[in-house]
């Protein structure tokens, strides 16, 4: 079995899995720091291989890295990086390695499990949109604030505004909370249903949209636009890396 890592900017995402194939069901674990995951993997087997992909830094890789290297001494280590192509998928940065890399996983994932051409939306503390054509060609990305940063810019940048969890909805807000809430899903909803209009025309056919990441069941129910939810969308581009 590999051990696949996901390193977000507000949580750490893990799964055991054999290959990227089967992990339909494979359950995702998530935690918050390194200690937690000391307790998490002190009791698994060694793997097979680790494979890690970080956003957030250099530093949480070597702390991943070295607490494995503590409990599972030789085990192999498979640190994930974009590049100008992988498996079908080309990309279309000038500079590759400044797409992030789990954008660039997701886009792997999708050329292989997916119907092209697609929309992804990566819906977590950014959210990211990537055009991935017929033929794996990248066709650029778009980046915006996720809801929980647009909802504290506001509270960092304006007199009296404060940051809530309320859940939102495509209603007018009848407090200044809901109007928060709701006035940042509308703008993640407009967004992407501009882009899919608009690439639907240019292109004379229907687009697949497909949502990952931990606000992507909430913007599913809220689109006009019939929307997949792969919650293992960047894991299962780590495997298929690590297995190229």
């Amino acid at each position: 079995m590999n051990l696949l890592i996901d390193v977000g900017n507000s949580r750490i995402k893990w799964l055991l899995s054999q290959n990227a194939e089967v992990m339909i069901d494979a359950e995702i674990h998530s935690v918050k720091t390194i200690d937690a995951l000391v307790l998490a993997w002190e009791t698994i087997a060694k793997p097979h291989r680790l494979a890690i992909s970080n956003v957030t830094g250099i530093k949480r890789t070597e702390q991943i890295v070295k607490l494995a290297e503590r409990l599972w001494p030789g085990i192999e280590v498979i640190i994930a990086q974009t590049t100008a192509y992988a498996i079908g998928v080309s990309n279309a940065y000038a500079q590759p390695e400044n797409l992030g890399v789990d954008r660039w996983l997701v886009l792997l994932a999708i050329n292989r499990f997916h119907q092209l051409p697609a929309i992804i939306v990566d819906c977590g503390t950014a959210i990211t949109v990537d055009v991935l054509a017929v033929d794996g060609k990248h066709q650029g990305g778009l980046i915006i604030p996720g809801l929980n940063l647009m909802k504290k810019s506001l509270q960092q940048g304006a007199h009296r505004l404060q940051y809530t969890d309320n859940v939102a909805q495509t209603d007018l807000g009848i407090s200044t909370p809901s109007g928060i809430a709701n006035g940042a899903l509308m703008s993640v909803l407009g967004l992407i249903e501009k882009l899919y209009q608009q690439l639907t025309e240019a292109e004379g056919a229907a687009q697949n949209l497909i949502l990952t990441g931990g606000d992507a069941q909430l913007i599913a129910q809220h689109i006009a636009i019939n929307a997949k939810v792969d919650k293992y969308a960047v894991l299962q581009g780590l495997a298929l890396l690590i297995d190229e």
